[in-house]
């Protein structure tokens, strides 16, 4: 699960989110745009090519979702 490739999220990137939620006292999905490949999303979980302190589930970077690396994939989630 870890340290393959780094996997896209669908929360939006915001800078102060963690600080909003905090003040707000709760933890909601960022808003945006369905189908906005400007935007930037979360990356989670580490990549190959980063180093292992990286390759953990709370590890958290952001990105442009049209931007397409061999180190970057998504995970499909099936709730039956």
């Amino acid at each position: 699960m870890h340290g393959n490739a780094w996997e896209w999220c669908s929360d939006l990137y915001d800078e102060s989110y963690y600080e909003t939620c905090k003040a707000a006292g709760t933890v909601v999905n960022p808003p945006g745009p369905a189908g906005d490949s400007t935007a930037n999303h979360i990356l989670r979980g580490g990549g190959w090519n980063y180093s292992a302190k990286f390759c953990r589930s709370a590890s958290r970077h952001n990105d442009i979702t049209a931007n397409r690396y061999n180190y970057v994939g998504f995970r499909v989630v099936v709730v039956p």
